[in-house]
């Protein structure tokens, strides 16, 4: 089981790092906000990460945290996609909006429900190298996450700059790595219940 916690914990800070790095990019550059403006386009997404995470944890409590974490990779894989999808046909923000909140909800049920798996799954005697190895595979599926998302964008769009088609690339990939931790997530499901 901790095999696919771990697994999961990376790819869903894969996959968040991967938006992180480039929607800002995409709003200055191509929708021409200014930086002000990025930063407020990003609230549907950081404010359900306030509003959603208090009810996540009662969540795990009731559902476990195998069915809130695939519930919430899920929902980060639906948010991600969709936001490749208005990209592609160029929609306006107002449009993603939406998206944006779904995604942020989904990093807010399946993070803690992952952390609550890890620690919660130990005993007090070896909680600190829990939460240690939880940190590695969250941070370094960060730093993975924005690698790949670059790597993606670079051959997506073979063009250097900041586009609608890399980024709508980059996107349709962190939904793809998403889903990829939602199977981890079940995983767990499966083996709690041997």
């Amino acid at each position: 089981m901790w095999v696919h916690f771990n697994v999961a914990t990376f790819l869903l800070y894969a996959a968040m790092y991967g938006v992180v790095f480039f929607l800002p990019q995409f709003l200055q550059v191509v929708q021409h906000d200014n930086a002000w403006e990025a930063g407020l386009s990003f609230l549907p997404w950081i404010g359900t990460l306030v509003l959603v995470a208090p009810f996540a944890g009662k969540a795990v409590d009731l559902y476990g945290e195998a069915i809130v974490a695939v519930i919430g990779l899920l929902s980060q894989t639906f948010g991600y996609f969709m936001l490749g999808y208005l990209v592609a046909n160029h929609a306006a923000y107002v449009m993603m909006i939406a998206p944006l909140a779904i995604a942020g909800m989904g990093l807010s049920m399946a993070g803690p429900a992952l952390q609550h798996a890890v620690l919660g799954g130990v005993s007090p005697a070896v909680i600190g190298k829990a939460a240690g190895i939880y940190n590695v595979f969250r941070l370094l599926g960060g730093a993975a996450g924005t690698a790949i998302a670059v790597v993606v964008f670079t051959v997506g769009s073979r063009v250097p700059a900041m586009n609608a088609i890399g980024f709508q690339t980059v996107m349709f990939s962190t939904a793809l790595i998403s889903a990829i931790g939602a199977g981890c997530a079940w995983q767990i499901r499966n083996s709690k219940n041997l």
